[in-house]
């Protein structure tokens, strides 16, 4: 079995919680993944600044062993905000960029439009109405953060993984990669990475 040493810097909770789960959809015979949480707390991120500054460091902290910082994987986290929709794949490769050159094989970004929660909120809306045909994406993609997070989270007391836990056990993500353009290109590259581990 191989076992892949992960871990991630991201905006805020609700991206880790997504990358939690979707791991967790992740193991199987052939591979098992262990969270590197000397990493996460060291390179903790509060906001899309911190997350942007950091990522060179990260990328380059992951190939030291001897510290504790060893990654096989770095999961990065940016919402795409209110960026031009039709750049999205020029603003991804600004992003990779900024990853020393050696590193970006191991670097996967998630960089949902506009935020995570609307990748949620597509998720959840396939698991409520899974005869639906139509293509949501630009719908929930026009909703301001705001009010998606509104949408998603409407009892703020409520711990968030409980109301993200679900979502990603059950979410379909083959339709969500083929309605989301910032998904797909999400998926793609973990599955790319996945891929080269099973061989």
């Amino acid at each position: 079995m191989r076992n892949i040493i992960y871990s991630l810097i991201c905006e805020d909770d609700a991206q880790k919680i997504f990358i939690d789960g979707l791991i967790e959809r992740y193991d199987n015979k052939n591979i098992e993944f262990t969270f590197n949480n000397i990493f996460y707390r060291t390179l903790f991120c509060r906001g899309n600044k911190e997350v942007k500054a950091k990522l060179p460091q990260a990328a380059n902290y992951s190939f030291l062993h001897q510290k504790g910082f060893y990654c096989d994987i770095v999961f990065v986290g940016l919402d795409y905000d209110d960026r031009e929709r039709s750049n999205f794949n020029n603003e991804l490769e600004k992003i990779y960029e900024k990853v020393n050159i050696h590193a970006r094989s191991k670097v996967i970004i998630l960089f949902p439009v506009q935020a995570i929660e609307h990748w949620l909120i597509l998720l959840k809306a396939r698991l409520e109405k899974p005869s639906n045909t139509k293509n949501i994406a630009a719908e929930v993609e026009a909703i301001n953060r705001s009010s998606a997070k509104t949408q998603l989270y409407p009892n703020r007391k409520q711990p968030k993984n409980q109301i993200i836990d679900p979502i990603i056990r059950e979410g379909d993500f083959d339709w969500l990669a083929s309605i989301s353009v910032s998904f797909r290109a999400f998926h793609a590259k973990l599955n790319t990475f996945l891929n080269t581990q099973n061989g």
